[in-house]
């Protein structure tokens, strides 16, 4: 039977366009199986036998299951402009095939399954330019990683039943393989056999249920009675073919557009190329996609030293604080109503009052202290406190098998704050303020290494405005501007748009 299907469709194997799509579909199958394999949802076949125990997910396939999209496109933020100016030149063609698929599935009236294999045959050398940029897109997806022709066949936009119909269990792309994606592309090919063959057998099953069980004849069901509803399956599959390679695409630009909202400050991808460009040049101690084990390191509420060191490190994280700013952090600096803590000036900066997180302010307020005790963090700490941190990181580079806790100090907490605010605000006088900065000059690099990294990365432009009262508010949010944070000390309120 396979034999003489595989006749039918020789017309196909010898079309450049249908042959291409083949390979469109084949490169796909063969990163989703590398995927499988990675993720641990890939059993092996023995003896004809399958293994149906329950799989057993790797830490990789705990973290991109159901997810894969959203993954992948944080693992390629550096490649986010590119990616972009890819699915803008990519869409118009598939727009162009779905809804030409869509029109050939409801227009067509055929009689006979060789004359729907010509008609398939056709339509794909019609759009050939189209199909032509689909497959430079699904090679150049490959290009950025093995991985990434995945994003194309996915749950979700595919549903599970829709991805095994159309899955083979493939390691590279030879003839056959194509021959067989082909088959599966253009609906031809599923649940293991030909449409047609799968359709007749489902017909002959439910005629098998209706017929009088004394019945000694033969089935009446032929290909041939079988070719209408089959045809309709076909084309069906094969318009929802495109259907849903176009909805993969909208899908990952949903999520670079999503992703392009959030502080990309807590991406790893990011901060590998902040390290790449800071370390050599400006030499800041700045591992920063380490923070939060660095951080959570301390996290130890029953030991009162490590209490302390946590707090001491939250602290830096959220207000920017110098070292010696925190050290000197007395009681009355707290307000807890506000949540607020006044940090006072040292001798080359200016006192300044900043918000902390609720977590912080508890913590702070029930740390151990002494009815003689002035300051939050015990004076006594203050010649081992450092030593404290460098032997804690030197423990989490031991444990986590990475060096890069050693780069690690409490001045690159100041260092993380000032790239947030800026990202968050683009003011550099904002940051100047948060800082404590006398001198803008000192704010300033801060500003040149992120036009130095945001120059690859491509991130969308702001105009910053304050406002200092609702009439100034309601006038920059009908000029289209957004609100950011505030209030501040001078009563300012910050509103930013896209430049």
């Amino acid at each position: 039977m396979l034999n003489e299907f595989q006749s039918y469709h020789e017309p196909l194997f010898k079309s450049e366009h249908a042959l291409k799509l083949g390979q469109i579909h084949c490169m796909i199958l063969v990163a989703d199986n590398i995927y499988e394999k990675r993720a641990g949802l890939q059993k092996n076949i023995s003896n004809e036998k399958f293994d149906f125990s329950p799989v057993e997910l790797t830490l990789f396939g705990e973290e991109t299951a159901g997810n894969f999209i959203k993954w992948w496109v944080r693992k390629n933020v550096i490649n986010l402009g590119q990616i972009t100016k890819r699915i803008e030149e990519i869409m118009p063609h598939l727009d162009d095939l779905k809804r030409a698929s869509l029109k050939m599935n409801q227009d067509s009236s055929i009689n006979k399954y060789e004359k729907l294999i010509v008609e398939l045959r056709d339509f794909v050398e019609k759009h050939g330019k189209d199909i032509d940029a689909l497959y430079d897109f699904v090679s150049w997806l490959n290009e950025l990683g093995d991985l990434g022709p995945c994003v194309l066949f996915t749950h979700p936009p595919w549903s599970t039943t829709q991805l095994s119909d159309r899955y083979l269990r493939i390691e590279k792309c030879n003839e056959s393989h194509v021959q067989r994606s082909t088959e599966i592309a253009l609906g031809l090919w599923s649940h293991g056999m030909p449409t047609l063959a799968r359709i007749r057998n489902e017909m002959e099953g439910d005629w098998a249920q209706s017929v009088d069980p004394e019945y000694a004849g033969g089935s009446t069901i032929t290909y041939e009675s079988a070719f209408p509803r089959a045809s309709r399956t076909i084309l069906n599959e094969f318009a929802l073919y495109f259907q849903r390679i176009r909805d993969s695409v909208e899908l990952v630009q949903s999520e670079v557009i999503s992703f392009s909202k959030e502080d990309i400050l807590k991406n790893e991808e990011f901060l590998k190329l902040f390290i790449s460009k800071v370390l050599p040049e400006h030499r800041l101690e700045c591992e920063l996609w380490d923070f939060k084990k660095t951080i959570s390191a301390w996290c130890n509420m029953k030991v009162p030293e490590l209490q302390s060191n946590f707090a001491f490190s939250l602290l830096l994280y959220e207000t920017g604080a110098r070292y010696n700013e925190a050290q000197r952090l007395e009681w009355t600096d707290l307000d807890p109503e506000r949540n607020k803590v006044t940090i006072k000036a040292s001798k080359n900066g200016k006192s300044r009052t900043l918000s902390v997180s609720k977590r912080l302010m508890s913590i702070l307020l029930n740390l151990p202290k002494t009815e003689k005790q002035v300051t939050v963090f015990k004076r006594k700490a203050n010649g081992t406190r450092q030593a404290t941190f460098r032997k804690r990181m030197k423990m989490l580079a031991r444990t986590h098998n990475n060096p890069r806790f050693l780069k690690t100090h409490y001045h690159t907490f100041r260092h993380c704050k000032a790239l947030r605010e800026y990202h968050k605000t683009k003011s550099i006088l904002h940051v100047k303020k948060i800082l404590g900065h006398r001198n803008i000059m000192n704010t300033q690099r801060y500003l040149e290494l992120y036009t130095e990294i945001y120059g690859d990365l491509k991130p969308e432009n702001y105009i910053c405005e304050i406002a200092q009262d609702t009439k100034e508010a309601k006038k920059l949010i009908e000029q289209g501007f957004d609100y950011v944070t505030g209030t501040y000390d001078d009563g300012g309120k910050l509103f930013r748009k896209v430049s």
